[in-house]
């Protein structure tokens, strides 16, 4: 019997309807005789309606409280397919991470899981229960509530796939597939195999497609891994293989469109001590001659408005552009380093976008345009892979 672990996502979970489209899927996965581990997200809007109700309260909700109420969005997920399988005669359980020993660091709303103990897990199995668990959560050393952050469900089943040596961990998306361009935004290709290294490169854009912190646990653990779709035949597998094995090959890219550029005036130090260490850059270049000392950030919005606020109290200068599109477009298969630069400087040279903060790093290049560029951007990286040389 193989084992399964099976992560629904908000894009799958947006009703009560689906929690009957999810549970008759670990239904027909039991039939083919898997046992199977369900994590599961909050419904979709869950979450953000809860953060909503907090700062309705409080304008500056304390961590430790936010962590207790947004992982109640999961629990009610769980218990929920839990009591729809137990009307279909299906054995199940509903876990909180705490209750299945997820034990994490102690740092509130972006937690890091540090071991699972998964006695629990594995003795419900034996007695034949589909297992769920509420993903996006666990507990600190002093059992206190913690949330892991952006992707954090994606981490907690491919944790449990690991601690669990599972045969496979399935992803499901709305999308059904990983595609060369999020079909949210225009047709690209469906990619069949992509490995580790590439996903992990395309998540630094969108993380909607599987949070970089999992990926990076599953090639730790060489984690077996595929995405699918509920009723739907496309999937993407993602192996360990090298580039050079592919028989294939595309540029992929990723869009995250929260962009913004922070010009300061002032020197790292000084600029460090105002902001304190509660605080995430996406990218940071120092710009200096002689006297002339200046900081160049970017950042998402959400970091913004943490940075703004301190930086207009310590009556620190700065000047704010965006917002932006951040593009990673990430090559597969193209072999050499090279042969992949070539590519990404020829669109470059031969388009009219406006490129800025362009970064290379083997086969990505991430960079910003405005938003109002996205599309021909889009439209050149479908032309480029409908006409491999």
């Amino acid at each position: 019997m193989n084992l399964i672990v099976q992560k629904y996502g908000g894009s799958i979970l947006n009703t009560l309807d689906d929690i009957e489209k999810v549970g008759n899927n670990i239904i027909e996965t039991l039939k083919r005789g898997n046992s199977v581990v369900a994590v599961v997200s909050a419904l979709k809007k869950e979450t953000e309606g809860l953060i909503d109700y907090a700062k309705s309260i409080s304008p500056n909700p304390d961590p430790r409280e936010m962590d207790m109420l947004i992982s109640t969005g999961e629990q009610k997920t769980g218990a929920l397919l839990s009591l729809y399988l137990h009307g279909k005669k299906i054995p199940a359980i509903s876990f909180t991470g705490h209750q299945i020993g997820i034990i994490t660091d102690s740092e509130y709303g972006n937690a890091s899981i540090l071991k699972i103990n998964s006695e629990k897990l594995q003795s419900e199995l034996n007695l034949g229960k589909v297992v769920i668990v509420a993903g996006f959560q666990g507990v600190n050393l002093l059992e206190e509530i913690t949330t892991l952050g952006r992707g954090g469900s994606d981490l907690t089943a491919v944790s449990i796939g690991a601690a669990l040596k599972s045969d496979l961990v399935e992803f499901y998306k709305d999308t059904g597939a990983i595609f060369t361009v999020n079909p949210e935004l225009t047709d690209g290709k469906k990619i069949k195999k992509i490995d580790y290294f590439t996903m992990m490169e395309l998540s630094k854009g969108d993380v909607s497609i599987i949070a970089g912190k999992a990926i990076e646990a599953a090639k730790k653990y060489s984690v077996p891994m595929i995405v699918k779709g509920l009723g739907k035949d496309e999937n993407t597998l993602i192996v360990n293989d090298d580039f050079s094995f592919s028989d294939e090959r595309y540029l992929a890219v990723s869009v995250r469109d929260d962009e913004y550029q922070l010009l300061v005036d002032s020197d790292p130090e000084a600029f460090f001590r105002v902001l304190g260490d509660d605080i995430s850059i996406n990218y940071l270049d120092r710009i200096s001659s002689g006297d002339f000392k200046k900081l160049l950030l970017t950042l998402s919005e959400s970091e913004l408005e943490k940075i703004r606020p301190k930086l207009k109290d310590q009556k620190v200068p700065f000047e704010l552009s965006g917002p932006f599109s951040r593009i990673v477009v990430v090559g597969w298969g193209f072999r050499t380093q090279k042969r992949f630069y070539s590519k990404i400087m020829g669109i470059i040279k031969n388009s009219s976008m406006d490129f800025s903060d362009v970064h290379f790093s083997g086969f990505n290049v991430s960079l910003l345009i405005p938003e109002s560029d996205l599309q021909e951007l889009l439209d050149i990286i479908n032309r480029e892979n409908n006409d491999q040389d």
